[in-house]
């Protein structure tokens, strides 16, 4: 009931207004004609001719701002109604211009109705109504598109050229030749006739489109089309009645023009607007709802992130928390540590342990990458190089080659990405004998021990394969070598971080072994106070991670 209720107010408020305006004018027109002398009387008046002269003027006016209204439609969205819309309108404005002009120099449309400049005005008239006719009948999406913007921005003035040079010859061979008149006469009579039809047809397709389109108010169009239909009325009344036809076919024709600006002007500048200011709305509404979003997602971003470095900083105590001490000593054997990792979590580890009482394990591994997946990695290797197992512990710490190659088997048992690797040294201290047993599982720095008189020998009799998931096409022998210590003798373990010039600028591998030669003298605490303070101040910028201990047979 409410769709119907609204069905029929929109009935009411609009389509009845066209047949209302078309009974009102049609009584209008008929009262007229059978009481025209009584009317006349009224009209004819002499300030009748300076009023109809305003009417003129205010025509022109509306036909400059639909002209003005058509042909902005027309540069904006190329469309070819919209072209032949300003033409039809600049036609028309041209001749009333003429016919304004020809009524300061001449008689008077009231005194004289059938002259050249009525016939001007009808085919002005005519014209426009035949260019709305075709605007109407092209479908509105069909576009004129010239290359040449400047030829496209003078092409509706074409038609209004033409017509000034037409009405130039004409009135030119017209002046004072009683034939002119009568021969303007009928085409005067003619065209007004024609306008009529053509207008007619206007009404109807005007009227079609607001019902199909649903659109109400397009109806301003039907009633402006019914009051050009009956100035045409009037003005053909005129030829054969007194002043009051023409002075009402020219109100009408006023009327009309005026009620097509208000479409136009809706339809071209007013919707637009308002769909432009609807947009800004939405635009303003859109950002105010986004701000919050973004306000909103910022914080939760904030609290994760704040959550995720509360995480991170659990990770990096964990991670270091296995780490031996910076320094410490197991009997004959003094160890100091150092550890610097170019993010939160390093790649790198190292760690120190007790295999027996006569014993003790030790690796430094670097893994691919930094960060959390790296470290993560450092954790297993820390599972299964150092068993908890008593017995397993012992078998594979006192045979470095058997745990690297049980290690690399349980790495290659594990779902791990394809690209994941490490390189890893195992050593061996035996502590009554003083000797050390390692095996190099692809270390790409060796260790090497320094004595107290500054020579050198590099750990490099075991060069092994990396642990890496190659088991499939390849099983690495990897062989254990030994190597007799003496008491003052330091041997540097340590990750390719501390002679990387290119990522860390700290030393070379010639810089590392002169560091540890000018220093020999130095207590091993001190050595490694030296050693710290080279690396310190390059903690901000270190692109890779630093690992390293020093162990001192005393």
């Amino acid at each position: 009931m409410e769709v119907i209720s609204k069905q029929l107010n929109r009935v009411q408020t609009g389509f009845l207004k066209p047949p209302f305006s078309f009974m009102l004018l049609l009584g209008l027109l008929t009262l007229y004609q059978r009481h025209y002398d009584i009317l006349d009387q009224f009209l004819e008046v002499p300030w009748l001719s300076g009023l109809v002269i305003l009417f003129h003027m205010t025509s022109v006016i509306v036909l400059i701002a639909l002209y003005n209204i058509s042909y902005y439609m027309f540069i904006r969205d190329h469309k070819v109604g919209s072209l032949i819309y300003s033409a039809g309108f600049s036609v028309a404005l041209t001749a009333y211009l003429i016919h304004l002009l020809i009524d300061f120099g001449g008689p008077g449309l009231l005194e004289s109705p059938v002259n050249v400049s009525s016939g001007l005005l009808a085919g002005g008239h005519l014209v426009f109504f035949l260019s709305a006719l075709a605007a109407e009948w092209i479908p509105s999406d069909r576009k004129f598109i010239l290359k040449q913007e400047k030829l496209a921005k003078i092409l509706p003035l074409v038609p209004a050229v033409l017509t000034i040079l037409v009405v130039l010859i004409l009135y030119q061979s017209s002046i004072n030749n009683p034939v002119t008149a009568e021969i303007s006469k009928l085409l005067s009579l003619t065209m007004d006739y024609f306008s009529a039809v053509v207008v007619l047809l206007l009404m109807m397709m005007a009227f079609r489109h607001a019902y199909i389109d649903d659109d109400y108010r397009y109806l301003g169009v039907v009633v402006g089309y019914v009051s050009l239909f009956f100035s045409k009325g009037f003005a053909i009344l005129s030829f054969n009645y007194g002043a009051g036809a023409p002075f009402l076919s020219i109100l009408l024709s006023l009327t009309g023009y005026a009620l097509l600006l208000l479409e136009f002007y809706r339809k071209g500048i007013g919707d637009p607007l308002n769909d432009i200011e609807m947009k800004e709305k939405q635009i303003a509404l859109y950002a105010n709802n986004l701000d919050r979003v973004i306000q909103k997602r910022t914080k939760e971003i904030f609290d994760r992130n704040r959550k995720f470095e509360t995480e991170l900083e659990y990770a990096r105590n964990i991670q270091q928390s296995l780490l031996p001490e910076q320094r410490f000593a197991i009997k004959n054997a003094a160890f100091v540590t150092g550890y610097f990792p170019c993010e939160d979590l390093s790649g790198d580890f190292y760690d120190i342990y007790r295999i027996d009482d006569d014993h003790v394990g030790m690796y430094i591994l670097d893994v691919s990458g930094h960060g959390i997946s790296a470290a993560l990695m450092t954790m297993f290797c820390n599972n299964y190089i150092k068993s908890t197992e008593r017995l397993i512990k012992r078998y594979r710490g006192l045979k470095p080659h058997k745990n690297l190659s049980n290690f690399y088997e349980e790495f290659n048992r594990m779902n791990f990405p394809d690209e994941m690797h490490m390189v890893i040294f195992f050593a061996a201290y035996c502590l009554s004998d003083k000797t050390l047993t390692y095996c190099s599982g692809g270390m790409n720095c060796q260790p090497f021990i320094i004595s107290r008189d500054g020579k050198f020998k590099t750990l490099d009799e075991s060069l092994g394969f990396p642990i890496c998931k190659f088991s499939d096409l390849y099983k690495p022998e990897y062989q254990s070598a030994t190597v007799e210590l003496r008491p003052g003798d330091r041997v540097v373990f340590y990750t390719d971080g501390l002679i990387d010039m290119d990522k860390n600028r700290v030393m070379d591998q010639v810089g590392l072994e002169e560091f540890m030669s000018d220093h020999v003298e130095l207590s091993l605490k001190a050595l490694n106070e030296r050693l710290i303070g080279r690396i310190y101040p390059k903690m901000d910028k270190l692109k890779d991670d630093i690992s390293y201990f020093i162990m001192e047979i005393e």
